[in-house]
């Protein structure tokens, strides 16, 4: 599919991105309210960063997945800073600004100036990788893909074998990494840590990325013959998807203590694997809800969930502060029960991610898309109309 077409749009993928958001989300706070507890002593929560590394893949190659030029890739890697950049900036300045911390901070504040720059995941201390809004990390990672796609999209159908199998070499290279270090389980120390080497470095967790993009390679490879797939079959494939995913994601798969003390599995393995495990599954559940032939994704396609959709990313980035912000403050701890409080936080966040993405992740994506163009084209010579006119559909994740 050449770069500057337009993609149909697939919103039961959009909905997804929320449900991904939401597990974070509960995973953050279910030890204060205590709801959701249920779910997050079964399954990983924390594995729904995992997918939307695996659909980030799928989307931007679905939508970009021959690049045919050098101002082409610059393009595209304008389009993801305008995407993610201004919201992150703005929940960066909300929390030096409203959540009190220890910032100390100056000009040359090392992880204030790694954050802005979103290189924070590459240094493996916590100050650096989990400082600030703490989930910015994946933000970090992600801009790595970003910069990595048009390299791994070029002729992605003669070389995805080498480049899929390069992307699994780096993640064992940095479990690898850990274990000849002898690094242990982050603890909160301000110390180098498997996590920070196998959860957060961008290294280990490519892999996931590029099974998206594989995912979506061979779904345009196949679509036509998958869409004539019937109703009722394709609502059986999404429900054995879901299933599939529900079982990868099982903690009894990631429960490795004792087998770790024996030698069967290191720690670092085991941490990346509880991590990026369902990378597969999450692939497999995105290629059946691309298909948008079953019930599910009929269901998810409803403007209500697709809203929802459109302002997860707002809502991962603003969770965090206001926990923060109404825990710490202690305004919820004047509403009563704490199912009312988890009602007002819910509610809060989606009004919140809501105002965030109407305020400032649309319009600013706007703008910086078109500071960055017009500057590129004065570099160039060309006219800001001619680069837009030349450039393809930006992709949404």
């Amino acid at each position: 599919m050449p770069v500057n077409s337009t993609p149909t749009y697939l919103p039961s993928l959009t909905s997804l991105r929320f449900v991904a958001a939401a597990l974070v989300v509960i995973s953050h706070s279910y030890i204060h309210f205590g709801y959701g507890t249920w779910l997050a002593h079964r399954i990983a929560l924390d594995q729904g960063v995992s997918f939307f590394f695996v659909l980030s893949g799928f989307i931007l190659f679905y939508n970009n997945g021959k690049m045919e030029s050098l101002s082409e890739a610059g393009r595209f890697v304008a389009a993801r800073i305008a995407r993610i950049w201004p919201v992150h900036m703005a929940t960066l300045l909300i929390m030096l600004a409203f959540i009190p911390g220890p910032w100390g901070l100056t000009v040359f504040h090392g992880p204030l100036l790694a954050n802005v720059f979103l290189v924070h995941s590459w240094i493996p201390y916590p100050i650096y990788f989990f400082g600030f809004n703490s989930v910015s990390w994946s933000l970090s990672t992600e801009f790595f893909f970003y910069l990595m796609f048009p390299i791994l999209a070029l002729n992605w159908r003669r070389t995805w074998h080498v480049k899929v199998l390069l992307c699994a070499l780096l993640a064992y290279g940095m479990i690898a990494f850990s274990e000849v270090h002898h690094l242990k389980p982050f603890d909160g120390r301000q110390i180098m840590s498997i996590d920070g080497m196998v959860y957060i470095c961008p290294l280990a967790r490519l892999l996931e990325f590029a099974l998206g993009m594989l995912a979506a390679h061979l779904w345009l490879c196949n679509r036509t013959r998958l869409a004539r797939i019937s109703w009722g079959t394709g609502t059986a494939v999404e429900i054995a998807a879901l299933v599939l995913v529900f079982f990868s994601m099982t903690k009894l798969l990631y429960e490795g203590d004792s087998l770790s003390s024996r030698g069967v599995i290191s720690l670092s393995a085991l941490r990346w694997w509880s991590s990026s495990g369902s990378a597969p599954a999450f692939a497999l559940m995105t290629v059946a809800f691309a298909m948008q032939c079953g019930l599910i994704s009929k269901l998810l396609s409803w403007r209500p969930f697709v809203i929802l959709g459109e302002i997860s990313f707002s809502l991962y980035m603003c969770h965090q502060l206001l926990f923060k912000s109404l825990i710490d403050g202690g305004m919820l701890g004047t509403c009563g029960s704490l199912l009312t409080q988890y009602v007002i936080y819910w509610g809060f966040c989606i009004a919140f991610a809501y105002a965030l993405y109407r305020l400032v992740e649309t319009p600013c994506r706007k703008a910086v898309l078109r500071f960055l163009i017009s500057t590129a084209s004065r570099l160039r010579g060309v006219s800001p109309e001619q680069s837009l006119r030349s450039g393809g559909r930006p992709a949404e994740t």
